[in-house]
C-alpha cells in the first residue's frame, strides 16, 4: 500500500530539476548581458537590489544590502566599492542621517537597469499565462525554500 510519498518523491525531483533549470537559465540572461563575467553573484544580487529600489524611489543603505545578502559590513563595502568603481552605483549623503549614505543608480547603470526591466517584463509576461492557483503554490514552495535556509544561517 502507498503511503503518497512513493508518489512525491518523483515529484521531488521533477521540481528540483525544475528549479536548477530556471535558475541557470537567469543566470544565462546575465551572462549574455555581459554582466556576470564581470561581477560576482553577491554583487549581481546587490547590483539588483540598489537598481530595483532607486527605480522604485526608495534609495537603500549600505547595511540594507549587508542584512538582504547576510555578508559581513566588510564583504558589503567591498562590493559597494566594486560597484562604485565601475560606476554602476553611487554614494549620496542620505538627508535624514549626514553620517549615511544611500546608494543610487550609477553613470553606467542604464544598460543595467534595462537588462533588468526586459528580464522582469519576460517574467511577468510568462507567468502571466500561469493559473493563479499554481502561482500561489510556486510562491508558497518558494516561501518555504526561503523561510528553511532563513532557519538553517540563523542556526548556523
Amino acid at each position: 500500500m502507498s503511503t503518497g510519498d512513493d508518489d512525491a518523491a518523483p515529484d521531488a525531483e521533477l521540481a528540483l530539476a525544475a528549479f536548477l533549470a530556471f535558475r541557470e537559465a537567469d543566470m544565462d540572461l546575465w551572462r549574455r548581458a555581459g554582466l556576470v563575467a564581470r561581477l560576482s553573484h553577491s554583487s549581481m544580487l546587490a547590483l539588483t537590489m540598489i537598481l530595483r529600489a532607486d527605480a522604485a524611489g526608495e534609495p537603500l543603505r549600505q547595511v540594507s544590502v549587508q542584512t538582504a545578502l547576510r555578508i559581513s559590513p566588510a564583504g558589503t563595502s567591498a562590493i559597494v566599492t566594486e560597484l562604485v568603481g565601475r560606476e554602476l552605483v553611487r554614494r549620496t549623503a542620505d538627508p535624514a542621517d549626514g553620517r549615511a549614505f544611500l546608494l543610487v543608480a550609477g553613470e553606467a547603470a542604464p544598460f543595467v537597469s534595462e537588462q533588468l526591466r526586459q528580464h522582469d517584463d519576460e517574467f511577468r509576461a510568462l507567468v502571466a499565462e500561469v493559473p493563479s492557483e499554481h502561482l500561489r503554490t510556486l510562491v508558497h514552495v518558494l516561501d518555504g525554500m526561503r523561510e528553511r535556509g532563513e532557519q538553517q544561517y540563523r542556526d548556523v
